[in-house]
C-alpha cells in the first residue's frame, strides 16, 4: 500500500509540473476586434480546462518572450487604430513615423489597408498622399491600389494620369503597362501617351513606351515610325530609335539619325552609328563617308568622322602607354 501511495503522489507531482508549464506557453492566435473588425493580436485566457483554446488559435504555443512581444504589439496596434478612429490626424502622425522593416511596419500596413478599404482608387491614393513622400506605407498601398485598380479598369487609370501629372507612375510602370497591353495594342498605347506628355504630365512617358515598344518588336516600332513625317515633334522617337538598333544594325541606324531635326540629337544618335559601323564594317564605314545620300548634312559626316579618328588615335595612346589621362 505505501508502495501504491508513493506511486501515485509522483504522478500527480508530474501531471501538476506539466500542467504549469502549460499555464505559461498560452498560444497566440490571430483574430479580429468585433467592435470595428480590426486585424490584431489576442491573448486567450487559459481556461479550467487548458485543452479549451479558441478556434482561431494555433496549437503552437509561444514562450513567454514571445508573448510579452506580442502583447507590446497589441498594444501598438491598440493605440495606432483608436487613432485612426478617433482622430484621423493623429493617426497619420502616427504612421508617418512608422520605419519600414520595424516591427510594427506589416501591422500598421494591414491596418491602414482596412482602414482604408472603403474608399474608391482615387479617394484612396489622394489619402495616402497626406502621408509623406518617402513613407514606404504610403507607397506599398498606392501601388498596391493602382495595379489593382488598373487591372479591373485599365481606362480609369489613363484618364487618373491624365488629370494627376504628380503621380509617380513610374514606381510601377512595368506593372501598369502590362495592365494596358492587356486591352490595347502596342501602337495604341503609345498612341495614348503622346497626349499625355503632349500635355506637359508625365512628359517621358511616351519615350519610356516606345522604348519598351523597340525592346519587345524593333521591327513593329520601327515600320511605325516609318509612316511618320520628319517633324520636331518626332524628334524623340527617330532619336531614340536610332540608338536603340545601332549596335545591331548601325548603317539602318545612320537612315533614321539623319531624319532627326535637331542638331544636337542627330549629332548623337548619327555618331553612335557610325562608331559602331566603323568598328563592325570598317569597308562600310568608309563608303559612308563618301555617301551622296549625306551631303545634305555634309557637316554632320565631317563633324562625327573627325571625332571618331580622335577617339581611335587617344586609344591608341592609351594603348601603347602614351596617353596623359
Amino acid at each position: 500500500m505505501k508502495i501504491t501511495g508513493v506511486i501515485l503522489s509522483l504522478v500527480i507531482a508530474i501531471f501538476a509540473a506539466i500542467w504549469s508549464v502549460r499555464l505559461y506557453q498560452v498560444p497566440v492566435c490571430k483574430t479580429t476586434d468585433k467592435a470595428n473588425g480590426i486585424p490584431k493580436i489576442v491573448i486567450p485566457i487559459v481556461k479550467e480546462n487548458a485543452m479549451d483554446l479558441p478556434d482561431q488559435c494555433s496549437a503552437e504555443p509561444l514562450s513567454q518572450a514571445a508573448l510579452i512581444a506580442a502583447d507590446a504589439a497589441h498594444e501598438q496596434e491598440d493605440l495606432l487604430a483608436d487613432a485612426l478612429y478617433a482622430n484621423e490626424a493623429e493617426g497619420i502622425a502616427r504612421l508617418s513615423k512608422i520605419e519600414y522593416g520595424s516591427e510594427g511596419f506589416d501591422s500598421a500596413l494591414e491596418l491602414l489597408d482596412y482602414y482604408l478599404s472603403n474608399l474608391g482608387p482615387s479617394d484612396k491614393i489622394a489619402w495616402l498622399s497626406q502621408l509623406p513622400e518617402a513613407s514606404q506605407l504610403r507607397y506599398l498601398l498606392t501601388k498596391k491600389t493602382f495595379i489593382n485598380w488598373n487591372a479591373q479598369s485599365p481606362q480609369n487609370t489613363r484618364d487618373y494620369l491624365l488629370e494627376n501629372p504628380d503621380f509617380p507612375i513610374f514606381d510601377m510602370f512595368d506593372e501598369w503597362r502590362e495592365g494596358q497591353l492587356a486591352v490595347l495594342s502596342q501602337q495604341q498605347l503609345f498612341e495614348w501617351s503622346r497626349t499625355v506628355s503632349e500635355k506637359e504630365t508625365h512628359e517621358t512617358m511616351s519615350e519610356s513606351i516606345f522604348g519598351e515598344w523597340i525592346f519587345d518588336d524593333p521591327l513593329e516600332a520601327g515600320e511605325y515610325l516609318n509612316e511618320l513625317e520628319v517633324a520636331p515633334q518626332q524628334d524623340p522617337y527617330f532619336h531614340q530609335y536610332a540608338l536603340a538598333i545601332s549596335a545591331a544594325f548601325p548603317d539602318a541606324a545612320l537612315s533614321w539619325a539623319v531624319n532627326v531635326t535637331d542638331s544636337d540629337l542627330r549629332r548623337e544618335a548619327m555618331y553612335k552609328a557610325a562608331w559602331e559601323l566603323s568598328v563592325q564594317y570598317p569597308d562600310q564605314y568608309d563608303v559612308w563617308l563618301e555617301s551622296p545620300g549625306y551631303h545634305q548634312h555634309s557637316e554632320d559626316v565631317q563633324w562625327v568622322a573627325e571625332l571618331i579618328q580622335a577617339s581611335e588615335e587617344n586609344y591608341l595612346e592609351a594603348v601603347n602607354g602614351d596617353s596623359s589621362f
